[in-house]
């Protein structure tokens, strides 16, 4: 296995502009009157930080979806308060699993594993950042109820995310 960080300038930049386009989602959010938040804006950008590196084969997307993970809520919690320092290490701990095990799920070459491994890696963190979230809410570093986002938009969003990523996934790797 390959451990040489090789993450190329076009896709540095490009990540750069995703990470600037999850900051704007506040500004969005008001000047839009809905809340984007609720349509899960660093997965969206996260998966598509994940594509933008299929170039370079699963440890590409591997490199650049896990250095993206951490940075990305960082970014967004220094530039814009959102979210608190708080449930930014919480979505780190979420993203960066749900990149590893994509990867680790995602072994056949084919629509249907990319698709499985996406969604199941996706279900799989979406517990892992429920109990993290309720265990911080437990322990006082946060108030908010566990559960923010209507878990039938929260499905509807991942599975439609899901089908994009795989659809275009495919193109890219042909």
């Amino acid at each position: 296995m390959n451990t040489t960080l090789a993450i190329s300038k076009r896709t540095l930049v490009a990540d750069a502009g995703l990470m600037a386009l999850v900051c704007l989602v506040p500004t969005f959010s008001h000047l839009l009157s809905f809340p984007l938040y609720h349509l899960d804006p660093m997965r969206m950008m996260l998966f598509a930080a994940m594509l933008i590196a299929s170039k370079n084969g699963i440890e590409g997307i591997k490199q650049n979806g896990i250095l993206f993970a951490l940075a990305m809520p960082l970014v967004a919690c220094a530039v814009t308060g959102m979210p608190s320092i708080v449930k930014a290490m919480i979505i780190i701990a979420e993203l960066v699993t749900n990149v590893v095990l994509f990867c680790s799920f995602n072994k056949a070459d084919s629509k249907a594993s990319t698709f499985v491994a996406l969604l199941l890696s996706t279900i799989l963190v979406k517990g892992l950042y429920y109990g993290l979230k309720a265990a911080a809410i437990g322990a006082g570093l946060m108030s908010a109820s566990v559960v923010g986002t209507d878990l039938l938009l929260q499905a509807t969003v991942v599975v439609s995310l899901t089908v994009l990523f795989t659809v275009v996934y495919a193109k890219l790797t042909k």
